[in-house]
């Protein structure tokens, strides 16, 4: 009851009448009372943003526009009662009432009118049509960038008394050197990948690896979330020709079928020990890709000193995969050729070949692979083979059996490291 004539000039302003039906996109006349009132009110001061002049223009406004300068009057108004009512005395609150220069009851009557008049145009087709369009522009923006990973957590438990074959095993020397169980939850990965396009033909992608292996001859050393890593880190640029694109920076290495396949759509947790120990998954360089018809092709040129890593030398590695694709079959040759320090700080040749097979049938399919190198007067070779078959939706009993050589020169079955595995 304090400022009763401010209360009943909010209620005024709060009963809406119903509006005629009419199309928001008519003009509003230019006679029409509506253009003197929001004129006054805008030289007063309540409508605001609004240039001098189109009120008085030539140009009828819709009534989607007069509904608009309407409800910012609206807004207004009831911004500055509600901080008149705030003013410790009824003075102060007349005194934010006038300024600029005055709201009079005939004011209160004209707004209450204009809005029962104009409110339903707000809910017009034209208020509909720009707010998709601006919710279309901003899904543009929202999906030129993603950002995306996933997560793979394993239990172990390792009984081996022998110094691990593969390059992927987690403990190393550990249970080699201390001869104990290794019973332990585990993150093998966790990874996140940000990409997105800098323009029509240009992207990015840089992922990161939170969780990687850990080799470290500390038995109680926490091996989650202690190796984050680079993996992924390059520049493309599409359709350079017809049919080519090129990326530069750090990418996988266009060798065989496993190593450029994301780990998230192999079968196995982890790649053939073959191909990791002649392999490396990452490298540093530019290089080109493609497909044309039933071939595909990707050509690198690269440090070959692998992820993370600097060239040690003055030669650059070259790396190239070529596919042929049939409906149900696709076979592939991989070459690597270049040159490594050995422990005598001399270059020695460092050359890889490899071939694959793969074979795909309804529910199922069989892959194979073959690798081949020589690193100076070594030679080293591996393959395996892996069959998959669906026995239920989203269930599959998949198989592997793989072989390395990692000198063919010695020969026996002490110098072959083999090893198959099964895994549903």
């Amino acid at each position: 009851m304090r400022y009763l004539w401010i209360c009943l000039g909010i209620w005024a302003l709060a009963g809406l009448a119903a509006s005629a039906l009419a199309d928001p996109l008519d003009e509003v006349p230019r006679e029409h009372r509506a253009y003197a009132a929001l004129q006054t009110f805008q030289d007063r001061g309540l409508v605001r943003g609004l240039p001098q002049g189109v009120l008085k223009g030539t140009r009828p406004l819709t009534r989607y526009e007069m509904a608009v300068l309407v409800s910012a009057v609206v807004k207004e108004v009831k911004a500055r009662m509600k901080k008149a009512m705030e003013q410790p005395s009824k003075k102060e609150a007349e005194a934010e009432l006038a300024t600029p220069s005055g709201l009079t009851a005939e004011d209160l009557t004209m707004i209450r009118s204009l809005q029962a008049e104009f409110s339903k145009d707000l809910d017009s087709p034209a208020k509909q049509k720009e707010e998709a369009t601006a919710l279309k522009d901003l899904e543009k923006i929202v999906k030129q960038h993603t950002i995306k990973g996933y997560l793979q957590v394993r239990y172990q438990n390792d009984q081996s008394s022998q110094r691990a074959e593969s390059a992927n095993d987690l403990w190393g020397s550990d249970a080699a050197k201390n001869n104990q169980i290794k019973d332990t939850f585990l993150i093998r990965r966790a990874r996140l990948q940000l990409g997105g396009k800098v323009s029509d033909k240009a992207s990015y992608q840089i992922d990161w690896e939170l969780a990687g292996p850990v080799r470290s001859n500390e038995p109680n050393q926490d091996r989650s979330f202690t190796n984050v890593r680079t993996q992924n880190a390059y520049l493309q640029w599409g359709e350079v020709a017809k049919g080519v694109d090129v990326q530069v920076g750090q990418f996988k290495n266009p060798l065989s079928y496993e190593v450029p396949t994301s780990d998230a759509k192999l079968e196995f947790p982890e790649r053939s020990f073959a191909l990791t120990r002649l392999l490396s998954i990452y490298d540093r360089g530019v290089k080109i890709l493609g497909k044309r018809d039933a071939w595909g092709y990707q050509a690198a040129l690269v440090n070959g000193n692998g992820e993370n890593r600097w060239d040690d030398n003055r030669h650059k590695d070259i790396a190239g995969r070529v596919t042929y694709s049939w409906p149900a079959v696709t076979a592939g040759v991989s070459l690597y050729r270049g040159k490594a320090f050995n422990d005598k700080n001399n270059d020695i040749a460092r050359n890889r070949t490899g071939l694959d097979l793969e074979w795909n049938w309804n529910r199922g399919g069989f892959r194979t692979e073959y690798i081949r190198g020589k690193d100076g007067t070594i030679t080293r070779k591996g393959w395996y083979a892996m069959a998959r078959q669906q026995v239920a939706p989203a269930w599959d009993i998949v198989s592997r059996y793989q072989e390395l050589d990692p000198d063919t020169a010695i020969g026996g079955a002490a110098a072959k490291a083999a090893r198959s595995e099964k895994q549903t």
